[in-house]
């Protein structure tokens, strides 16, 4: 034997028939696993799968029959073979043992002369399972299959996307849930595909629709599903997509992909192809969703190959201005169309000029002046964030270097920089800050980040390792717009942070609102208590700084003291305050 062929389950609680089995077994190429009761043989068949189990019918505690009940209960029980051991003078209890799901039995005492029969019984009917097993799997395969690309056919299409509609209106009814389940149908055709098969032949056509799939699956996710509805027609669902312009993104991946020829019998043949997508915007049927797909496909083709339509014209233009931010932004990135505004941060006991945070904006060309609101959040989504959070470090890092020379021995200053999640958490952003620091003859303390209080939360096993990192480095960590998240004072007392920035929306209304008040008085007690400095976002007013000088919070920022300006105008203001200081 070359090895074990049957995983065998041997429960029988009288040692030298046990042993025998055992070895019986063994001999004929089983793998066995044998036990003295059906407790243990239970604990073990939840662990692993036995194609066959031969159990004693009298075991002390739970029995024989027992025990088969309940392994016709695991999942592939229909391929198991159970054969039952019991006395000659208790054949009258074989009822028992078939009604529990045996499928054969032996007699004792055992003995070599019949039991090679048995077991070969035994095994024929494991290979006769498993055969008509692979049989059903393949008769389904065939059903939900096209034969020709092995994609999903039209049946086990529409399956999937009925489970996808009922998903989206699951996630979409969910209490607290901020962005609406989006998935979409991309119906496509191949441009002049009739006439391969009429050139060529069906043989050189099936070849290029098999060739056609494996690039369509290509150029999707792992979770989505692609189709052929029959001819040249192939059918895609985009799963819960993360915005409207995912669908186009696909469509260009699908261009790009059948830019390459198909190469049948020696010959390249050049092919395009027209796609109409229809988005789970409008809430409608998922009988009405193909059929916006399948019109847009027909609007896509009277523009001629290579066209592509979204049903909603008014979601088109969404996606497409999505496309061009995401485009622009990555240019303006890459050739530094970024600029940092500064906003400064005032000493409350001393009125002076403290630090600065800096504040990254865009001029772009086409949509004008935007602020981070505008931008970030695309730049987090398409990863683009961890270089502009690279260049925000090394500008701030630098405009900090020259401030620190220009004052010489002065009160130095600190520059707060914000962080999104992502980067937060990049293996690298502590040495990026040490290397931008010392560049510029600067301390790491001298530069602070700011992280947003539910970014922190997000997730506390990762962004813990994150803190250490940057603690290691001597980088302060401070916790933006705090109040307004869900963090945990527990949490809060255990991670190495730095400073708490209290949520500007406080501030505004503690003047009116006596439970702001205590929400501002209590954030700056417990961060004096935990060692950590407060900082009052917002301060409009000198009543509020009036306030804010009652309570343990050191340092305020706000338009009292100044709005976010550009670095020749943040040079002045770091030029006139200082001195007076």
């Amino acid at each position: 034997m070359n090895g074990p062929h049957y995983r065998t389950l041997l429960v029988e609680d009288e040692p030298s028939t046990r042993l025998f089995l055992e070895t019986v077994l063994r001999a004929r190429g089983h793998d066995v696993e044998a036990y003295a009761d059906a407790e243990s043989a239970w604990e073990a068949a939840q662990r692993e799968h036995f194609s066959l189990g031969i159990l004693d019918m009298w075991l002390p505690g739970m029995d024989g029959a027992a025990l088969c009940r309940k392994l016709r209960k695991l999942p592939r029980a229909d391929e198991m073979v159970v054969l039952f051991i019991t006395g000659a003078e208790r054949l009258e209890d074989l009822g028992n043992a078939l009604d529990a799901g045996a499928d054969d039995y032996l007699v004792k005492p055992v003995n070599s002369a019949n039991l090679p029969v048995r077991f070969a019984l035994a095994e024929r009917q494991i290979h006769f399972r498993l055969d008509r097993k692979r049989t059903e799997a393949g008769l389904l395969r065939d059903a939900l299959r096209d034969s020709v690309t092995d994609l999903a056919n039209r049946t086990l299409f529409y399956e999937r996307l009925n489970l996808t509609a009922r998903r989206a209106d699951r996630e979409n009814r969910k209490v607290g849930r901020t962005t609406q389940y989006l998935y979409a149908v991309l119906h496509l055709d191949l441009d002049g595909f009739g006439k391969v098969n009429a050139d060529l032949g069906y043989d050189a056509g099936d070849a290029i629709l098999h060739e056609a799939a494996r690039r369509l699956e290509g150029c999707v996710r792992g979770g989505d599903t692609v189709a052929r509805f029959g001819g040249d027609e192939f059918v895609l669902l985009l799963d819960d997509m993360k915005d409207i312009s995912d669908p186009t993104r696909v469509v260009h991946r699908i261009e790009t992909a059948f830019r390459r020829p198909f190469r049948v019998d020696g010959q390249n043949i050049r092919l395009t192809t027209c796609m109409g997508i229809a988005l789970s915007l409008a809430g409608g049927s998922v009988a009405s969703l193909l059929e916006e797909a399948r019109a847009a496909l027909l609007r896509a083709k009277e523009q001629g190959p290579s066209s592509h339509q979204i049903h909603d014209v008014v979601i088109h233009a969404r996606a497409m201005a999505r496309l061009q931010l995401e485009s622009r932004l990555r240019w303006a990135i890459e050739n530094h169309e970024m600029t940092l505004h500064y906003q400064p941060i005032i000493e409350i006991s001393t009125g002076r000029l403290a630090g600065m945070e800096a504040l990254v904006r865009w001029s772009d060309p086409v949509r004008g002046f935007m602020g981070p609101d505008e931008f970030i959040s695309v730049a987090e989504e398409t990863g683009d964030i961890l270089a502009l959070g690279r260049w925000v470090i090394r500008e701030a890092a630098g405009k900090l270097g020259e401030w620190t020379r220009t004052l010489g021995g002065g009160t130095p200053l600190f520059m707060n920089v914000n962080v999104s999640p992502r980067q937060f958490v990049s293996p690298g952003l502590a040495d990026e800050i040490v290397e931008a620091v010392a560049e510029h003859g600067l301390r790491p303390q001298s530069l602070h980040l700011e992280i947003t209080e539910t970014a922190l939360m997000t997730n506390l096993e990762i962004v813990s390792r994150a803190l250490a990192r940057l603690k290691e480095a001597f980088v302060g960590v401070h916790v933006d717009d705090f109040g307004t998240g869900y963090s945990s004072l527990s949490y809060l007392c255990q991670l190495p942070i730095d400073g708490l920035k209290i949520d500007r929306s406080f501030v505004a209304r503690m003047m009116d609102s006596t439970e702001s008040l205590e929400v501002v008085r209590a954030i700056a007690r417990l961060a004096e208590t935990l060692g950590m400095s407060v900082t009052a976002e917002g301060v409009e007013t000198a009543g509020q700084l009036a306030y804010l000088r009652e309570l343990p919070c050191r340092y305020a920022q706000g338009f009292l003291f100044g709005h976010a300006a550009g670095p020749e105008e943040a040079d002045r203001l770091v030029g006139e305050i200082l001195p007076q200081a």
